[in-house]
């Protein structure tokens, strides 16, 4: 099964009576399978996992209540509803109802199905065990690092919002989002600008405003530390989209380029995103360096080929002169 949150904030999915085994996140494999009574998915955040059904019946697949906005005091404060529950995702919700069949089901046998449960092989020549990366993202972890920087996700209730050159009353109540304590503008590039065929590591903390789904527009992103706490390296993930509490770390990659652009860096929540919580960064191309020693090497190698292209020369003029001599003698003697 594969589900996607969609716009709404994380959700807590669950099948009555079974047990759900977490397998992929965004399509990327997660460290290692999680089996739990629920699944946990960030907004935006796609999620893949198995489930076993074991006897046949009707089962209830549910959303539990996401509980972030509550009663009639926040009602009021964001949306001004007077009403103890004002959004969809603060109650529970049948999602679907399953039904299983007493039925055979036709399988191919000369299919072996993936038990994701089942440990990873160890590698020959380590006595840990590794995690399965695609060779592709691997290729993008060798690429040249080029530094480090800090992203923020802020979140303010009061004037001015970021650069908003305004210090007036705050009506009606609101909230203000942004990135690097800026609103969104599509004309602004927040520096520095990135060099393509390089990686990053990129520190994403969140300032008066948990829980935000970080989404970066066009390449994956290899986290290695969770809300301050540094992953194992068999326990590090790729995601193109990931959900923490307050923060976390990631390397992040960017293929070799040639032509200049730019990519996006947002919350995946619209609600927090279409406000101004997100942030342009431009892409350069790729700057192609030349050794000293590949310069040699390639100048040894002109001087070579030029050197093969003239013997052949030489040795057609010398042969033309010898056909002109026997050609100009015969007809001497004729004469």
């Amino acid at each position: 099964w594969a589900v996607n949150a969609g716009v709404e904030p994380s959700m807590s999915l669950s099948i009555e009576n079974h047990t759900l085994v977490e397998y992929a996140n965004d399509g990327y494999p997660v460290p290692k399978p999680k089996e739990s009574d629920s699944l946990r998915v960030g907004t935006g955040v796609r999620a893949e996992f198995l489930v076993k059904f074991n006897y046949p019946g009707t089962y209830k697949f549910k959303r539990a209540a996401n509980g972030r906005i509550k009663g009639r005091e926040a009602c009021m404060k964001i949306f001004n509803i007077d009403a103890e529950t004002c959004v969809s995702w603060d109650k529970e919700t049948d999602v679907a109802t399953i039904v299983v069949l007493d039925e055979d089901v036709e399988t191919d046998e000369g299919i072996e199905l993936w038990d994701p449960t089942k440990p990873i092989a160890k590698d020959s020549k380590s006595s840990s065990i590794k995690p399965m990366m695609d060779p592709y993202l691997e290729s993008l972890l060798l690429l040249p690092k080029a530094g480090r920087r800090v992203i923020t996700f802020d979140e303010t209730e009061e004037f001015p919002i970021f650069q908003i050159p305004y210090d007036g009353p705050f009506v009606p109540t609101g909230i203000g989002f942004g990135v690097n304590s800026r609103l969104f503008n599509p004309n602004y590039f927040h520096l520095p600008p990135i060099e393509g065929g390089t990686c990053e590591e990129w520190t994403i903390k969140y300032v008066n405003s948990p829980f935000h789904t970080v989404h970066i527009h066009s390449v994956p992103f290899y986290v290695t530390n969770v809300d301050g706490v540094d992953l194992d390296e068999a326990d590090c993930f790729w995601r193109d989209t990931f959900a923490s509490r307050n923060n976390f770390t990631a390397t992040v990659c960017f293929p070799s380029r040639d032509i200049e652009s730019y990519t996006s860096v947002h919350c995946h929540m619209p609600q927090h995103q279409d406000i101004g919580m997100a942030g342009y960064y431009k892409l350069l191309p790729t700057v192609y360096t030349t050794t000293a020693s590949t310069a040699i090497t390639s100048t040894t190698t002109t001087t070579s080929t030029i050197a093969t292209s003239e013997e052949p020369s030489s040795s057609k003029v010398s042969k033309t002169s010898i056909f002109v001599f026997v050609s100009m003698l015969i007809t001497m003697i004729f004469l």
